[in-house]
């Protein structure tokens, strides 16, 4: 039987069809798995990420997913589920850290209610709780800018500040009932010389059947291991309009599969704006996050840009014929724009122990591959036109709440270019991928120290070169300062101050054309 349906799949999808019948088992599997709880997303800048990061990298949790995000409320505090049962357990012996228990307190304070309904809270006094949680004003948000001359902020939701002065006002409320839905929105109002407007940015609802998510509206994705961009998906555009289907939580397949440790699955579909070379373009993706030992996370993903006014459309079965055999570049409906990656993330924890250059290494990377005709990688993956390597040294020189980071990324001249949809691989004009955009390179630092609970200093260094195939080229390097105050047991409040310097080179591919910039911002938010 099972023999049967490999070969039929095979017939009909070919070298992918053994990636169907996983789909299809994941599928029948996630319907019959334990329910999990409808739950919202946490934006993406938010604090949670480097903490939750911070307690997975130092050994405490046995299993995480971080490379597929957003990730849920509901995912972030199983994670931090897992470290309070280790140190109930008293098999914590040996994590001795004052910032990462002050960072665990903090968790275990905003995912009380996460962690009450799935009796995880730590209390000698298990609290059941209640059957919702409503947030009329969950986070409040002002930001205020100076910039010298007009700049595309990278990775801000296509936040482009105009010259002098610029404001910012958001706030996020957020509903959850019971385990089946929840409802999330954040609003921003933008204030420059050149725009007055209000965005609904993340706005969507979701609900859970069984293990499985279905969620409609407006999100922003990131994909990949990467800190400073990603390849596919990033936040570097607006977010999209989109149906998003995935797996609540990871899960392990039934039978003697679950040796091969847990899967994450997600799937959505979007439509791009009206205003390009085809309005309303649509954007196809789906993204495997593997994770088959606790220290390695494998993620593969792809993106198809396909149909639009003026472009063949497609029924439910062409939608099949490109996920399945994954037709590309064929004349007719199925000259398509499709780019996938594969990505990896290992963390060694404890090193300190043995060496002491870091309490914990993270080793990261993703390889991007470009659906140009003829064109293969040689291992049958397609042209190889982009890749991002990092490396996370935390508590660098075994001094706790000092981190090193440093993230190298490069493109080729197709990356994110199309012959047929000439728009690119842009929302409102912007890169979903990596800021930097085709052939160009990315080289980011990040050194941070947490001076104590409430206070981090970074500093961030970032070069940036465009135009690579070029005999001329831009050179921009910026100098990036920043002091982050967080009180989330204290206050409720934090304050972010940056200082930001911009050199550009050759500007424009004029030779001789340089330009300074200079960007202040201070933010602050209000946690409720």
């Amino acid at each position: 039987m099972r023999r049967g349906l490999l070969r039929y799949f095979t017939r009909r999808f070919g070298g992918n069809g053994p990636f169907f019948v996983f789909c299809l088992l994941s599928a029948l599997h996630l319907l019959h798995a334990s329910p999990a709880f409808a739950s919202s997303n946490i934006p993406l800048h938010s604090w949670i990420y480097e903490s939750v990061e911070r307690m997975v990298n130092s050994g405490l949790v046995d299993q995480a997913s971080l490379s597929t995000k957003p990730l849920s409320r509901q995912a972030a505090a199983e994670i931090l589920a897992q470290a309070i049962r280790k140190i109930e357990k008293g098999e914590a012996y040996g994590f001795k850290n004052l910032l990462l228990e002050d960072q665990i307190e903090a968790l275990i304070a905003e995912f009380k209610w996460e962690l009450q309904r799935m009796g995880a809270y730590p209390s000698e006094e298990k609290t059941k709780a209640r059957w919702f949680a409503i947030k009329p004003l969950d986070m409040v948000q002002a930001k205020v800018d100076y910039a010298e001359d007009p700049y595309l902020l990278e990775n801000t939701r296509a936040d482009r500040l105009a010259h002098g002065f610029n404001l910012r006002l958001g706030g996020t409320s957020r509903v959850e009932l019971a385990e089946y839905f929840s409802l999330f929105v954040h609003p921003e109002y933008r204030y420059d010389d050149e725009e007055n407007k209000g965005y609904l940015l993340e706005t969507y609802g979701k609900l859970s059947l069984a293990n499985i998510e279905l969620e409609v509206g407006r999100d922003a994705l990131w994909w990949g291991p990467g800190y400073h961009g990603s390849l596919l998906l990033s936040n570097n555009a607006l977010p999209l309009d989109l149906i998003k289907l995935s797996s609540a939580t990871p899960f392990q397949l039934p039978w003697i599969f679950r040796y091969l440790g847990y899967f994450d699955l997600t799937f959505f579909l979007s439509q791009l704006e009206k205003h390009r070379d085809f309005p309303h373009a649509k954007l196809m993706g789906m993204r495997i996050d593997w994770s088959p030992f606790s220290f390695l996370e494998l993620g593969v993903s792809r993106v198809i840009q396909f149909d639009g006014k003026g472009r063949p459309s497609y029924g439910f079965s062409d939608y099949l014929e490109v996920l399945g055999a994954g037709k590309e570049n064929q004349p007719g409906k199925f000259d398509n724009n499709q780019i996938a990656s594969l990505d990896a993330t290992l963390r060694l924890k404890n090193i300190g122990h043995y060496f002491p250059l870091a309490n914990s290494l993270v080793l990261y990377g993703e390889y991007g591959g470009e659906d140009m005709t003829g064109e293969k990688s040689g291992i049958g993956f397609p042209y190889k036109a982009g890749v991002i390597g990092g490396i996370l040294l935390q508590d660098f020189l075994t001094v706790g709440g000092l981190d090193l980071r440093a993230e190298y990324a490069r493109t080729k001249q197709v990356w994110y270019r199309h012959g047929v949809y000439t728009s690119g691989y842009t929302y409102k004009g912007v890169i979903l991928g990596h800021h930097m955009g085709g052939d160009a390179d990315d080289l980011y630092l990040r050194l941070s120290h947490w001076l104590n609970k409430n206070l981090q200093v970074a500093l961030d260094f970032d070069q940036e070169r465009h135009g690579l195939s070029r005999s001329v080229k831009i050179r921009q390097r910026y100098l990036e300062s920043s002091i982050l105050l967080f009180r989330p047991q204290d206050i409720p409040l934090s304050v972010m101050l940056a200082c930001r310097f911009i050199d550009t080179k050759n500007a424009d591919f004029e030779p001789g054309e340089n330009r300074k910039n200079y960007l202040l911002r201070c933010e602050f938010s209000y946690q409720f």
